[in-house]
């Protein structure tokens, strides 16, 4: 019998037997912004740049669990 220390796979082979499964957090409070479609990098950016100041004037994102 390996000890632990002596097989490399062991902290993976422990992950297998013990799985934990963490919640993925959720982001709230996002202003909608649906489909779009842009005819321009220049136009994405723009949008870009007024959608996070929206996010900003709302206090930012907020993540839940």
């Amino acid at each position: 019998m390996t000890k632990h220390i002596d097989n490399y796979a062991a902290k993976i082979i422990l992950w297998v037997k013990n799985p934990v499964i963490m919640p993925l957090p959720k982001i709230v409070n996002l202003p909608y912004f649906g489909h779009k479609r842009f005819s321009s990098y220049d136009e994405l950016n723009a949008w870009k740049r007024e959608y996070r100041g929206e996010i900003a004037k709302n206090g930012g994102a907020k993540w839940t669990k």
